[in-house]
């Protein structure tokens, strides 16, 4: 079900339009602005659809994803306040990638007319949008050539770091991942298959660099995750 969003009165400050739009422009947004409510597993975006404008994650979390011969690779993890479906804009004007939600989750939705309009009145805006898009060319190239050359078990390391990047929650010298993703899931990040992750999340958790809570992870020792991939850019 969509509802409209008033983004005068929205609290989350995380959000990429409340950083780089006036208070003017946010204004000119009530009533173009919708969100929806979406169950844990749920598709927003799928691969090879129409664009049909940007989405913002309000609240929850969310894994950005590539199919290919039936198997995903999961190319980003979101969270509160960023962009999805931006890689659509121009070329075919279809979604490159699909998008589901990680956990029940809130997503704001401006269709791309307005979005372009919002550019058009805000150098700001404009800006930010080209150096997110620099920067995200950057990691995703430095991921490609990584996992070109790193073993499975830096790959597992590298995806467990990612994860913590992307919804880790400190703790003392621990670190949650507030996130529960699967052993498939973790492998589809890492480029591999669920048994090598199962493999190396038990190894690392002899190790004492994880444990687990639930279905959850605790990293307990990121320097030796950091260690692990110590000769690889990121």
């Amino acid at each position: 079900m969509k509802l409209n969003q008033n983004c005068e009165i929205c609290n989350n400050k995380e959000c990429f339009l409340f950083e780089h739009i006036t208070y003017e422009l946010h204004k000119q947004l009530d009533n173009k602005m919708s969100y929806t409510r979406y169950k844990k597993n749920q598709q927003i975006i799928k691969e090879g659809d129409t664009v049909m404008g940007m989405y913002f994650i309000k609240k929850g979390k969310v894994k950005v994803y590539k199919e290919s011969n039936y198997r995903e690779q999961i190319i980003r993890l979101a969270k509160d306040g960023e962009i999805l479906g931006h890689r659509g804009l121009g070329g075919d004007n279809t979604y490159p990638i699909s998008a589901t939600t990680l956990e029940d989750s809130e997503i704001c939705f401006i269709e791309q007319g307005v979005f372009f309009k919002l550019m058009k009145n805000s150098t700001e805006l404009s800006i930010k949008m080209m150096l997110f898009y620099a920067d995200e060319l950057r990691k995703t190239e430095i991921r490609l050539r990584n996992m070109a050359v790193m073993t499975v078990r830096e790959r597992i390391a590298e995806a467990l770091l990612l994860m913590k990047e992307a919804f880790g929650s400190k703790n003392g010298q621990e670190t949650l991942l507030d996130v529960e993703l699967s052993r498939k899931e973790i492998a589809e990040l890492a480029g591999t298959y669920s048994e090598q992750a199962s493999r190396y999340i038990t190894e690392f958790k002899e190790d004492n660099i994880l444990k687990l809570d639930g279905k959850k992870i605790i990293i307990q020792q990121s320097d030796k995750l950091v260690k692990i991939i110590e000769n690889y850019a990121s």
